[in-house]
């Protein structure tokens, strides 16, 4: 448990002490939303009733177009990269990768991409975690910016799916990792390394501690204040004390 100062003073001066979403999958009533840019075109599902499990995909999306553009995912493992799309919704990526090569590929979920970022709202989080989230932006004062990292972080640490997918994007050093995250939110770079800086809140607090030693996969790469916050944050609603309390008393 990684408790800054700030939330023990708050638990003692509270009398503590006496001392000082369940991934969903595709189901048969879906839509179809890709439209062909050229013969071998791969094909995308988009579930519009569910506008979380949109921004989920839409995150991986953008991860996995990020890895491909930048060489960080093998183009030659079409058979991983046909699975992580196939898990989002997108068919025959990996024929198409096998087939016709990586410029094949490439304009080809960056159309699918554009076109879910227009029919997808920006962020939405699960009923909890965004009411959860509103808590500790209230409380401390976080930035939009903050708080959308804080909330992507927490999604990270409790969607096995997300999680996943995003590993697909190989290990980074502490200094990737706000480039990576200004991707996946689509946010300005500047202020998502602004947001990082210890002087800042996510920092200050606990919130999201970076790993500045190493390399690691994205999944791995920082630290929450407890191995369930996670969890708590999107499975129960309660004031930031309650749950620190309730973590520490596991």
């Amino acid at each position: 448990m990684i408790f800054s100062h700030y939330w023990l003073q708050r638990l003692y001066d509270n009398g503590e002490f006496d001392e000082e979403f369940t991934e969903k999958s595709f189901s048969t009533n879906l839509k179809l939303v890709s439209r062909d840019i050229s013969n071998h075109a791969i094909t995308s599902l988009i579930q519009e009733e569910i506008p979380y499990w949109n921004f989920l995909c839409l995150v991986i999306l953008r991860g996995l177009k990020h890895s491909l553009i930048t060489g960080r995912l093998n183009p030659n493992e079409s058979g991983v990269i046909d699975l992580a799309c196939r898990s989002i919704g997108i068919e025959n990526a990996g024929q198409c990768l096998r087939s016709h090569g990586v410029k094949i590929l490439i304009p080809n979920i960056i159309k699918i991409l554009t076109e879910w970022e227009e029919k997808s709202p920006k962020r939405v989080f699960p009923d909890y975690l965004k009411k959860n989230l509103q808590f500790f932006t209230d409380h401390l004062k976080l930035s939009e910016v903050e708080a959308a990292i804080f909330g992507l972080f927490i999604l990270i640490q409790s969607e096995p799916i997300l999680s996943r997918s995003l590993e697909l994007m190989g290990e980074m050093n502490c200094t990737h990792v706000p480039r990576v995250i200004a991707t996946l939110l689509n946010l300005p770079l500047e202020e998502v390394e602004t947001a990082f800086l210890p002087k800042n809140k996510l920092h200050q607090f606990s919130l999201v501690k970076l790993n500045l030693t190493g390399v690691s996969d994205i999944s791995t790469c920082f630290n929450l204040m407890h191995q369930n916050f996670g969890k708590h944050m999107c499975t129960r609603q309660d004031s930031p004390l309650e749950i620190i309390l309730h973590l520490m008393g596991e």
